[in-house]
């Protein structure tokens, strides 16, 4: 299983616009998604995306997904956002 978060290697979004990650995938499904943020998981974050409707300079930081297929499983690398005014 290998996942591979799909975004610009250091997105920069201006406050109020929306962001959406996705991740690409190889490997035998089903597979289950859970997204982090600087580490921390993401409740209710466990699909193939993650959107932020109305990014806020809060939302800078590191984001991630892990995904499972049942057998193995696989973290992205960290992909980092910025949040400008």
């Amino acid at each position: 299983l290998k996942s591979h978060v799909w975004k610009r290697k250091s997105p920069t979004i201006k406050t109020g616009k929306s962001a959406v990650f996705l991740v690409a995938l190889s490997g035998t499904d089903p597979f289950t998604y859970q997204w982090y943020y600087n580490s921390v998981m993401l409740p209710k974050a466990t699909k193939s995306f993650y959107s932020i409707a109305h990014v806020q300079p809060g939302s800078t930081g590191d984001y991630s997904v892990m995904v499972s297929n049942g057998l193995n499983y696989d973290t992205s690398g960290n992909t980092v956002m910025t949040v400008i005014p």
